[in-house]
Formats: structure tokens, C-alpha cells, sequence
């Protein structure tokens, strides 16, 4: 049991958030990237940014049935986006952030390598607008955190 994710398990948490969207009848794909990747140049929006924290901390939470401790890390999904098709960046940010906490809240029943949520109202965190600016441009990056456990 590893304290931190496994990279194997960080892998398949980015494969499990989802990168295509329909807001307002209007489809979306955008970039899933790490934050290191991000850059002053990134000119295609949107763009979501995953983040894990690798505190590995004990988690509250034990097995039922062998006693085993889950371990706590964060998950931090930025979503970046920029007026497009006619639709407010702020409008597009929060319809990708909801159709992402939606496939969140099945990840009570463990993704591949053991990582889930446990509840989804106390384990996935507010949205909250960051800011407006980057770069001179008009960015919008919307954030939301998630509480992983994993084995």
C-alpha cells in the first residue's frame, strides 16, 4: 500500500475526467494537460489542468472487512477558458467544471488502482472563479479540489 498515488493510478485518473462537452448546444474538446505543461504561450482554450497533492496522509476512513487505512491526497482541476462560439468564458468554465463534478460523483465505486471518493458533497469541493487576467488576455480559470482516497 503506497502512502502517495502510484503514477499508475494518477494515469488513470486523467483518463477518467472527461475532455469533450456540449454547453448550450455548442461542442467542446478541451486539452487535459499537468500544470507543468501549461504555458504563456497556450493559445487553444479550454484547458483543464490536473494537479495532485502527495501529502499521502491517513485518511479517516478504513476497509470494513480487512482494517486496512485508506491514504488522503488532493486533486485540484483547473479549468481555463476564454469567450468562444458566441459564449461567455465563465459560461463555458462552469458547464465543463459540471459535467466534471458529475463524473466525479461516480467514483464512489473505485476507478482502476483503487482510488475513489467516498462522498461526493463532502469530498468535492466548491467552484470558485480564480481570476480573469493572464497575460493580458481574458482567461477565465475556474478551480475545484477533490479529496482522493486510495489503498
Amino acid at each position: 500500500m503506497a502512502r502517495i498515488l502510484t503514477k499508475t493510478q494518477e494515469q488513470e485518473i486523467f483518463k477518467a475526467i472527461p475532455s469533450s462537452f456540449t454547453i448550450e448546444s455548442v461542442a467542446f474538446t478541451a486539452s487535459k494537460i499537468y500544470p507543468n505543461q501549461m504555458t504563456v504561450e497556450h493559445s487553444t482554450y479550454p484547458v483543464i489542468t490536473i494537479n495532485f497533492s502527495q501529502d499521502g496522509i491517513p485518511g479517516p476512513i478504513r476497509d470494513l472487512v480487512d482494517g486496512v487505512p485508506y491514504h488522503q491526497s488532493m486533486m485540484t482541476i483547473h479549468v481555463l477558458s476564454q469567450n468562444s462560439d458566441g459564449l461567455a468564458g465563465p459560461v463555458i468554465a462552469r458547464g465543463i467544471m459540471q459535467d466534471i463534478i458529475t463524473a466525479i460523483t461516480t467514483w464512489t465505486t473505485p476507478i482502476t488502482g483503487g482510488t475513489n471518493i467516498f462522498n461526493p458533497e463532502s469530498d468535492i469541493h466548491p467552484v470558485q472563479n480564480l481570476g480573469t487576467l493572464v497575460d493580458g488576455r481574458s482567461i477565465f480559470d475556474y478551480v475545484i479540489s477533490i479529496d482522493l482516497y486510495h489503498t
